[in-house]
């Protein structure tokens, strides 16, 4: 779903916006600092004084893509909201930790998507591609949650569950693989540092990759790493984080908004397997996402 606060400011309107991803089935309770919501037109602050509607959208694409809203021909939707208000933090943040999944406040609200579960291009036969319904998945299920026995206390764990088929294989033959994105807004500036670390494990992805996206500037600077079974640290130095005009580290300025995407391809040799042998369950486990000098 995406959250929109809307003020009106001389005469006009100006809007902020930020995606939430919803586990089903469950209540979630978010305590979102203003500085994660992105405005929809540059420049624009939003000012806590000021009265403020708070529209909820339900898009209708996303959902389905995640095996939401199927019933049979048609589709259907519930949405329950409760003890909607305003919070203030009480403690300070860590000046380099950017979220560690202890504190109350939802610094890096993510998002998830499985790409090529629904839906997905293929450019076999033509340039301009040819969507296509992916007959291997059958159906899925997705979960973000807040956990505790985390490598610093609590983490963020991802679990998912397919239904899958042997034709799976096609997609795979295609030149595709499913792939599990996370997106989420920074709420501090890059400015001062020079690298971003985090802890990352998962039983079956084995390596990942992660994006500091400029959306003004419409650049990424993108690096990947590797994931093994225990948790690890992962750190990348800004300089490693690339677009084809540079690294991170040279860029003039520094994203003043950049958005954090981190990218798992799950391995197709274990998913055809596991559509052999029945639904295949994975996780992936994050913790301690931090900016350093």
């Amino acid at each position: 779903m995406d959250v929109f606060l809307v003020q009106e400011v001389h005469v006009a309107s100006q809007a902020f916006h930020l995606p939430l991803f919803a586990s089903d089935g469950q209540w979630k309770e978010w305590k979102l600092p203003f500085s994660v919501f992105v405005a929809n037109e540059a420049g624009q602050t939003l000012d806590p004084a000021l009265p403020t509607t708070i529209e909820v959208h339900v898009p209708f694409q996303e959902n389905w893509d995640a095996w939401h809203f199927r019933v049979r021909p048609g589709a259907s939707c519930g949405l329950m909201m409760d003890d909607v208000g305003y919070w203030r933090a009480t403690g300070p943040v860590a000046s380099t930790l950017v979220e560690g999944f202890d504190d109350d406040r939802d610094m890096l609200p993510f998002v998830m998507d499985l790409y090529g579960s629904s839906s997905w291009m293929d450019y076999t036969q033509k340039d301009t591609g040819e969507e296509k319904l992916n007959a291997g998945v059958r159906g899925q299920t997705q979960a973000l949650s807040r956990v505790g026995g985390g490598p610093e206390g609590s983490y963020l764990r991802l679990d998912g569950r397919l239904d899958l088929t042997p034709e799976i294989a096609a997609y795979h033959a295609a030149g595709q693989s499913l792939t599990l994105f996370l997106k989420a807004p920074f709420a501090r500036s890059l400015t001062g540092a020079h690298a971003i670390s985090f802890l990352v494990r998962s039983g079956l992805v084995r390596r990942g990759s992660i994006e500091i996206q400029d959306e003004a500037n419409d650049r990424s600077y993108g690096a990947d790493f590797a994931v093994i079974g225990d948790w690890a640290r992962v750190r990348i130095p800004f300089d490693r984080l690339r677009t084809p005009d540079g690294s991170l580290a040279e860029a003039k300025p520094l994203p003043e908004m950049p958005r954090l995407q981190l990218s798992f391809e799950l391995p197709p040799g274990e998913v055809e397997a596991a559509a052999a042998a029945g639904p295949l369950s994975f996780s992936v486990g994050l913790d301690s996402f931090a900016l350093e000098p």
